[in-house]
């Protein structure tokens, strides 16, 4: 039996105590008796979590497909908003712009047609900045969210290179298991928005 509980749940434990008992009650996970009312006698004990646990190399499994989940639908609503690439590509900086028109280009120069154009090079970055930007967007998701999407670019943008560059460690000190939490739960709640509205 190997449990999983949601990863901001962990981190969220993990911002006020130096370790969290890790075990199963009922084939549902839990993670600490004061939230889940469960004592550990009453479970399969799996193991101790720490702080150090989270400079393991292995977190990243987790925090990936959380990233990739919210790329993949960020780069969906953009598509199904805009019907022109440059509607949206004009909004990024310079570097972006050469990046992702010029990837586009060269896919095409080998007779490769991506189904969603110039959002399949992009950058879950360039993406962000594209759907705080673009007002077909806002028009689609509201105006609130232009905003969401302007707060939850730095938090996002800092989860994502820590987890890209291996070599950085995520957390150096209890104060980063915080920025870590925030950085998850901001990509959880914003790739939820952008679910709700494709349903």
């Amino acid at each position: 039996m190997r449990p999983t509980a949601p990863l901001d749940q962990v981190l969220g434990a993990l911002t006020c105590r130096a370790a969290v008992l890790v075990g199963c009650y009922e084939e549902d996970p839990w993670w600490t008796e004061e939230e889940h009312g469960v004592r550990p006698e009453d479970c399969e004990v799996i193991g101790l979590l720490t702080i150090a646990d989270l400079t393991k190399h292995g977190l990243r499994n987790h925090l990936y497909p959380i990233l990739a989940d919210l790329e993949y639908q960020l780069g969906q609503l953009l598509h199904s908003c805009v019907l022109e690439d440059w509607t949206w590509v004009r909004h990024l900086n310079e570097d972006m712009k050469a990046r992702v028109l010029g990837n586009l280009a060269l896919a095409r120069q080998n007779d490769v047609e991506p189904d969603t154009g110039a959002v399949a090079f992009a950058t879950l970055g360039d993406l962000l900045m594209a759907i705080e930007k673009t007002p077909e967007v806002s028009s689609a998701m509201g105006p609130e969210f232009r905003r969401v999407c302007g707060t939850a670019r730095h938090a996002i943008g800092e989860i994502r290179n820590r987890v890209m560059h291996v070599v950085r460690p995520l957390v150096n000190c209890q104060k980063d298991v915080g920025e870590l939490l925030r950085g998850v739960t901001t990509t959880l709640d914003l790739t939820r928005k952008v679910a709700l509205r494709s349903r």
